[in-house]
């Protein structure tokens, strides 16, 4: 049987004996067959032929590869434009100012300054007086978000300036702050000068003052502690520095006045029983410690009836020169002490004849003076407290805010002797809490974020 012949290159049919394949002209060569039959029979030629196939190639992978390429451009171009946006220049600057009114954020990342001093101070908790103005002046901060978008300074203390790059793509913005450098001064020798509860330096000799710094901008807590003849006096100051700041004035103030009244009366100052008038009606202090505000009556127990005087503003009236002091009754009855001087005015407070005791729930919670609010927190700040503490054993920071709210910042006096004798660090005020006057007249724990008390003196 006659096979089929195909040519071997290209695979076209060929017939028996031709030499070179008719379509590709390739040259066909005969392969002889024998077999080993004894007969030797002739064997017919055959030329067997192949179609040589070629295997496809799969298109897939390279398709893969192109396709990953694309995703990854895109995401690329995707991120590119998202870093772009995240980096623009405002949105920086709303980050950069919303960390600067925020206490509880970290600053430090966005700011620098040109005062090599100031550079090493650099950190979080350095930056926290600059957070706390800000925190508690929101008007302010507004006004240095457009300032610094004019590309102005804030306070002669803040502007925007750009700071090497992101990626290295995108430009980095942070704000330069001045360096504050102030001068304290005070009156005493062995005064120990505080700044937000950390010692600051200790005078050597009286009217001595001393240059300290460099200080971030911001919100500053200053101490003046120290003893003049054998009383403890403390100043304490609230300061707002900025690059325009110079001098902090810490004297530790005492006075020297008589209190007229009636004989015999019981004399109150800030609240607090300090003595009676003599027979005469009077009673001399001498070199006493001024706190930031001080006021006095006196209560008459005589014919077994009390009965209260008007409140005088001594503070007021001893930095009008004056030093004597008259205590005056709703019935208008004379002192028997004499002396040229001018009268004692009246905070208009009602002369109730009540005892002392007896006057915390008539008081106006609402208008409660700088020593009430101390002795309404003191009620409660003495419950925490294992041992006998007094007032004198704390420091109270009175401020209001934005709201017109008063809030109380209360420290350990760290240099009182009841403190020391428990182990308090003479270097170091310990924060005890924050309270407020809410506008119903409650007493507010600010830690605790509740009223804790809604009656005078309870």
């Amino acid at each position: 049987m006659q096979q089929n012949m195909y040519c071997p290159e290209c695979g076209e049919k060929i017939q028996a004996g031709d030499e070179f394949c008719p379509n590709c002209g390739k040259k066909i060569e005969k392969v002889e067959s024998n077999t080993n039959d004894s007969s030797q029979d002739p064997v017919n030629e055959t030329v067997e032929l192949q179609r040589s196939k070629e295997i496809p190639t799969s298109n897939k992978p390279k398709r893969s590869v192109v396709l990953l390429l694309l995703v990854a451009v895109v995401g690329l171009i995707a991120l590119y434009f998202g870093l772009k946006s995240y980096y623009e220049p405002q949105r920086q600057l709303n980050r950069i100012v919303s960390t600067m009114g925020n206490p509880d954020k970290n600053l430090a990342k966005y700011i620098e300054t040109n005062d090599p001093s100031l550079q090493k101070k650099i950190s979080n908790s350095n930056l926290k007086p600059t957070q706390k103005y800000f925190a508690n002046n929101r008007q302010g901060l507004a006004v240095l978000k457009s300032t610094l978008a004019k590309g102005k300074t804030y306070q002669d203390s803040y502007s925007l300036v750009r700071s090497g790059n992101y990626w290295l793509l995108f430009p980095r913005y942070k704000v330069k702050v001045k360096p504050v450098y102030v001068t304290i001064s005070t009156n005493y020798s062995g005064v120990k000068i505080f700044k937000n509860g950390k010692k600051v330096f200790t005078t050597t000799k009286n009217m001595q003052s001393k240059k300290i710094g460099p200080l971030f901008p911001g919100t500053y807590t200053f101490k003046a502690t120290g003893q003049a003849t054998g009383k403890r006096l403390s100043t304490v100051k609230r300061e707002v520095l900025n690059a325009t700041s110079s001098e902090i004035g810490l004297n530790l103030q005492m006075a020297t006045f008589t209190l007229y009244g009636k004989a015999n009366s019981v004399v109150y100052l800030n609240n607090k029983k300090v003595g009676k008038l003599n027979e005469e009606g009077l009673l001399t202090f001498k070199k006493y410690p001024l706190p930031a505000t001080l006021k006095g009556y006196v209560v008459d127990n005589s014919n077994n009836k009390k009965k209260k005087s008007k409140t005088v503003n001594i503070k007021k009236i001893l930095a009008n020169g004056y030093q004597d002091i008259f205590f005056k009754f709703k019935t208008n009855s004379k002192s028997s002490a004499s002396a040229s001087s001018a009268s004692a005015s009246s905070d208009n407070e009602s002369d109730d004849t009540a005892d002392q005791s007896d006057q915390s729930s008539s008081v106006d919670t609402k208008n409660l003076t700088t020593q009430q609010v101390n002795d309404w927190i003191f009620v409660h700040l003495k419950k925490d407290y294992d041992f006998s503490v007094t007032e004198d054993d704390f420091i109270f920071d009175q401020q209001k805010n934005d709201a017109g709210i008063l809030e109380i910042t209360v420290y350990e006096n760290s240099d009182s002797s009841e403190m020391q004798a428990h182990g308090a660090d003479g270097d170091v005020s310990h924060r005890v809490g924050t309270y407020s006057i809410d506008s119903d007249g409650n007493l507010f724990d600010e830690d605790s974020n509740s009223v804790i008390s809604t009656h005078y003196g309870e």
